[in-house]
């Protein structure tokens, strides 16, 4: 087992863990060196990639065919060469299946540490602007929020076309924080007829909801 640091002060933590043998071929074994290299300048980054992440950064470098079975193929790849200590346990993350963790602290001294170490100032309560950022895919939500994180700006993850639910509660936001501002939904998806097509949707819809409002893409 390797242990090493991540970061400047960071803590110890188990990065790559073996706990069984697996004899590769030569194909194999290229594609996960392929692996490596990519998740680790993420790393470096303190960026964590997803399973699909990886499987379109080696789609853009034509390392792999951008298909179903190519996207299969890689899933078994990767849990066999962390299994077997090649691929870093952290550089790989599942975004959907989270554990909710009730908080608990051991004194109140921790919990006012956590208090002021959450307390931030509205930061966007007097600009003349409300802002929201929304992205199409999963796949960009661990470049986008820090980002989000650091300007203060709300992160929605719609999953291709949002829902009608989804869709009321952000006219709801609009109209509550933005009040009397101009209000800019900064979009990204892809240059395919539907993502292309998405960003009308959610136009007309926002304008449903928001009829004092002129929402266009």
């Amino acid at each position: 087992m390797e242990i090493r640091k991540r970061g400047v002060g960071a803590k110890t933590i188990h990065m790559k863990e073996k706990f069984k043998k697996i004899r590769f071929r030569t194909e194999s074994l290229k594609l996960i060196g392929h692996c490596e290299k990519i998740t680790q300048n993420y790393l470096q980054q303190n960026l964590r990639l997803t399973l699909r992440q990886l499987y379109y950064q080696l789609v853009t470098k034509n390392i792999i065919k951008n298909e179903e079975r190519a996207y299969n193929n890689l899933k078994n790849l990767i849990r066999d060469a962390r299994l077997t200590g090649m691929i870093d346990w952290d550089a790989i993350e599942d975004r959907v299946r989270v554990p909710v963790v009730p908080s608990e602290w051991n004194n109140l001294s921790e919990l006012v540490n956590a208090a002021l170490d959450s307390y931030r100032l509205p930061r966007w309560k007097d600009q003349p602007f409300y802002v929201e950022l929304w992205v199409e895919k999963d796949a960009l939500t661990g470049v986008l929020q820090p980002l989000a994180d650091q300007f203060h700006v709300p992160l929605i993850v719609n999953h291709g076309y949002s829902s009608t639910s989804a869709m009321y509660e952000a006219s709801k936001r609009f109209l509550e924080r933005g009040d009397g501002k101009d209000k800019v939904l900064l979009y990204l998806g892809d240059f395919d007829p539907s993502g292309e097509d998405m960003v009308r949707d959610i136009a007309d819809r926002m304008a449903i909801f928001d009829q004092r409002s002129s929402f266009r893409p």
